[in-house]
């Protein structure tokens, strides 16, 4: 699932507006047209001071991170400035205040936003479930810095190929911030990467548990729902961007704006006597 959105903005004095007009453009950053508004920013002028606000339109927490070009103008704090929103919320976040209201002033701002929280810190001693029904095996496509898509955002995440239809348990408990389920499509285009449904799961150190690619309605659980491991939380699917039928799974915080950190966890598995770090191409049966 695409993670962040860019934008640009300009404000001015009355002065250049006359000479240069307002320019106002948002630049999208997501190649996929099945992309959503995630957070909505706006600014808000009071006598020689600009505010920005910034509205998450999601329950999950939203990392934001702003930068700004300043003429004549002061920001309120250190540039580039980032900030985790909580779900649901508006928050001023930044505010630039004009020097010398008799000489022309003129910002632009800059923001760049992705999933999850910058506080977050991982519990490394946290062991997680195989997010399947207890005897089943399913087959590693893809693990740790896998070389189709593991890296950057994901370079921690792991691909099970799963039929469509298998049931999809927690790996660790928490609590719903996000879930999608009103997908189709799936296939190996960039174009198909938002169009993805999805389960997100707050654990309790502040780190999202991300499950991809279930069915189309195949989500069993509803935003705000308290969830134990090994609890049913959908059907696997194919899709979004996909080669085929497979839950995707990964664990994260936010870093910035632009990026975030995935972790690389171990597991429980059948006839091990200790945590396990799933190797690509093993097959692992849940306890």
């Amino acid at each position: 699932m695409s993670t962040r959105a860019r934008a640009v903005f300009l404000g001015m004095s009355l002065f250049l507006l006359l000479a240069a007009g307002l320019h106002r453009a948002p630049l999208q950053a997501s190649e996929s047209s099945c992309a959503r508004e995630v957070v909505t920013v706006s600014t808000n002028r009071s006598g020689d001071t600009v505010d920005l606000f910034v509205k998450n339109l999601q329950s999950a927490e939203t990392t934001i991170t702003v930068r700004a070009d300043l003429e004549n103008m002061d920001s309120s704090l250190p540039l580039p400035h980032t900030e985790t929103i909580e779900g649901n919320q508006r928050k001023k976040v930044i505010s630039f205040s004009i020097r010398d209201q008799g000489q022309a002033w003129r910002y632009r701002y800059y923001y760049d936003w992705t999933w999850g929280a910058i506080h977050a810190k991982h519990d490394d001693s946290c062991i997680y479930s195989l997010p399947y029904e207890s005897g089943r095996a399913h087959p590693v496509l893809q693990g740790f810095n896998g070389s189709f898509s593991h890296s950057g955002d994901f370079q921690y995440a792991i691909d099970w190929e799963m039929p469509v239809g298998t049931p999809v348990h927690a790996a660790r408990g928490g609590v719903v911030v996000g879930i999608e389920d009103g997908y189709t499509a799936g296939g190996p285009s960039r174009e198909l990467q938002n169009c993805n449904n999805y389960v997100m799961i707050k654990h309790s150190d502040g780190t999202v548990g991300e499950y991809n690619h279930f069915q189309l309605r195949g989500v069993k659980v509803q935003v705000g729902q308290r969830i134990k491991t090994g609890d049913l939380i959908g059907m696997s699917g194919n899709t979004g961007f996909t080669t085929g039928p497979h839950l995707h799974f990964v664990v994260y915080k936010a870093i910035d704006g632009k990026e975030r950190q995935s972790f690389p966890i171990q597991f429980r598995v059948k006839g091990s006597k200790g945590p396990v770090t799933l190797l690509e191409g093993s097959t692992y049966t849940a306890p």
